[in-house]
């Protein structure tokens, strides 16, 4: 018997697909092979299958769709394991897990300095892969983030083979795949080095640098961050001609005491990410299905540490403050990396995740827009003389309350001129920006309040349920959301993360909230951000 969930779930017997049912049928075997060998809660099962939607029968339905599965893969396959299920899966059936092992060995052998063993591990980890992981489900929302880990650990395998490829001197040849790749990832900056150091080997120096500057443009007006230390590095080295780009003995990273294990480790790979300077202490990066031991490095006497360290379980609201060894006159920035992908970057002192841009209120971080269970916190700390520390925390996060039934799902109102005079400091306290007005969308689930404009950007507010009232807090920080997939309010069909109608200080307001029928009622009780009084305080119709 085979499993499949790197493309359509599928289940083979004797090397030939059987009839899987339904989505909702397929969408519960696929969260069972997620958890291969492991048992999985009822509850977490109905949340993977309906959502926010299930029905008043959903304990009698996923008992008959856990009977039609027993019926297709055997009665000793999937067991009844307190306080739900678990699916016996044998070494070798389930691609997943022949995909990470080849990942493993492809990432050991680069580690080791073997990249051609590298290369080929990594090639059949690739060829694992017949499409989008789980494509079939795409509709079904609550396995777009298991989806979405998935094809980040795709990419993973996609840019340490090519890290391979450039330590055997490859170059012109990945051109073409690289532009693609760089198209669909716009902001992943080891891709875009990749690209820059192809185009430098293949005699096309000024592309390489007009690749560069585009990507310096569009981050600083989309996500408004510089490009990192190392990105600015390769521009001066293929500015100066410098020889050593050209050639794989010689492609490594600028000589910087924070590179050199990172160095060792990727057989001298160019390395152009802000998570690579992160595993300079010999911890790799967890995502899916490897881990991290907590470490850290320091810049002068001390190490470097943060407000994570020691905590193995992390509540929905907390503060992550980097402490850095040295004074804050020698701090150029301060990286926050959550599983490898940069999150935040704060140059002003304390060093706050979700700060504001003037440092006068700290920010927090919220952990509902995060998958539960383990996860990657790395606190990255340049210097201004450009060496670097880092800090990793290894944590579990929560699962995320629901709101309730008949609050939660996707509401819609127009907002008026006259919604719009409410951002004034009559009601509140201006912020430089009205919100325009339009047809709007609020949607209440796990994550937060997500609020989505007529322009096609939108945020997401921390929120909290109590009765009859909604407790609204601050936008929750989870940008740059240039994630490959449904990320942030992309999921949505928006283009990204808009501009935040408060500031990070927290807790803000307070709306009482009815429902009747298909129509929301919100009435502010408290609430010193106009803005959002603006656009949340009226009546909504629900979008079935």
């Amino acid at each position: 018997m085979e499993f499949l969930v790197l493309g359509p779930v599928e289940v083979r017997i004797d090397g030939k697909a059987v009839p899987l049912g339904g989505p909702k049928q397929r969408a519960l075997l696929a969260l069972l092979l997620l958890n291969a060998n492991k048992p999985v809660s009822r509850s977490r099962l109905i949340d993977a299958v309906w959502g926010e939607r299930a029905p008043a029968s959903v304990e009698r339905s996923l008992d008959n769709y856990v009977s039609r599965l027993r019926t297709l893969v055997g009665p000793d396959r999937l067991e009844r394991r307190p306080p739900g299920y678990l699916l016996r899966v044998e070494p070798g059936e389930l691609d997943l897990e022949r995909f990470e092992a080849l990942l493993e060995q492809g990432r050991a052998a680069g580690a080791a300095g073997d990249p051609a063993t590298a290369r080929g591990r990594l090639r059949d980890a690739l060829g694992v892969w017949r499409g989008r992981a789980l494509a079939d489900l795409a509709s079904e929302l609550p396995l777009g983030m298991e989806a979405e880990r998935l094809e980040e650990r795709r990419l993973l395998a996609l840019e340490g083979r090519i890290d391979a490829e450039l330590a055997l001197g490859g170059g012109p040849e990945l051109i073409g795949e690289l532009e693609r790749l760089v198209s669909e990832h716009p902001f992943q900056q080891r891709l875009l080095g990749q690209l820059m150091l192809s185009l430098h080997r293949a005699g096309r120096p000024a592309d390489a640098l007009a690749a560069y500057q585009a990507f310096r443009r569009r981050f600083a007006e989309e996500v408004g961050l510089d490009p990192s230390a190392e990105l600015r590095t390769l521009e001066r080295r293929i500015l100066e001609q410098d020889p050593t780009l050209g050639s794989a003995a010689a492609v490594s990273p600028v000589a910087s005491p924070r590179r050199s294990t990172r160095a060792r480790m990727l057989a001298g790979a160019v390395v152009l990410t802000a998570v690579a300077a992160s595993a300079t202490v010999g911890v790799e990066l967890g995502t899916g299905g490897s881990s991290a031991r907590p470490a850290s490095s320091r810049l002068a006497g001390k190490p470097t540490t943060s407000s994570l360290d020691g905590k193995t379980v992390l509540p929905q609201r907390t503060r992550w403050v980097v402490h850095p060894d040295v004074p804050d006159s020698a701090v150029r920035e301060v990286d926050f990396i959550i599983d490898g992908k940069l999150r935040w970057v704060e140059r002003i002192p304390p060093y706050y995740f979700g700060g504001d841009e003037n440092g006068t209120n700290p920010g927090y971080l919220i952990t509902t827009w995060l998958t539960a269970g383990e996860h990657v916190f790395t606190s990255h700390v340049v210097s201004a003389g450009g060496k670097a520390a880092t800090d990793v925390v290894t944590a579990r996060v929560q699962p995320a309350p629901r709101p309730p039934a008949a609050l939660g799902g996707t509401w819609t109102r127009t907002v008026t001129k006259q919604d719009q005079a409410k951002s004034t400091p009559v009601f509140g306290v201006g912020v430089g920006n009205v919100p325009p007005a339009g047809v709007w969308r609020l949607v209440f689930d796990r994550t937060g309040a997500w609020e989505l404009d007529p322009r096609k950007t939108g945020i997401v507010n921390e929120d909290n349920v109590v009765a009859d009232v909604v407790f609204a807090y601050a936008p929750i920080s989870m940008a740059p959301c240039s994630d490959h997939g449904a990320c942030g309010v992309k999921r949505f069909g928006h283009h990204d993360i808009g501009g935040r109608d408060c500031n990070a200080a927290g807790p803000f307001g307070s709306y009482r909230w009815s429902v009747s029928g298909a129509r929301l009622t919100l009435t502010a009780i408290h609430e010193p951000c106009g803005q959002r009084r603006a656009v949340w305080e009226g009546t909504w119709t629900r979008v079935h």
